[in-house]
């Protein structure tokens, strides 16, 4: 998980396995939330695909407790998501000139 804004790049979460929305959760409180602090301005939002994890009850209300406005996305859009652009950039200079990674 990463997340970016027009000024520069957050920190990456990396993950292993299949993640739940508490997982999910923990890993927006541990990286999300303080990556946050450097956005510029205070009316930020942040955009999500509709994955399970995201769009879950408990996810939704973590939301809420931490007072993160989400943006409303359509379902399997992910062409929309700008961070898929980064992740296909990132992909792109990991493989570069025939290099393989685990």
């Amino acid at each position: 998980m990463g997340c970016f804004a027009y000024n520069g790049v957050g920190s990456i979460a990396f993950v292993s396995g299949k993640m739940n929305s508490q997982a999910c959760q923990s890993v927006l409180a541990s990286h999300l939330l303080p990556n946050a602090e450097f956005l510029p301005g205070e009316n930020w939002k942040y955009e999500q695909d509709n994955a399970p994890i995201h769009s879950s009850n408990t996810t939704k209300n973590w939301f809420q407790v931490n007072n993160i406005e989400t943006l409303k996305w359509p379902a399997k859009f992910p062409d929309l998501n700008p961070i898929e652009n980064l992740w296909g950039d990132l992909a792109r200079r990991i493989y570069a000139n025939g290099r393989h990674h685990q």
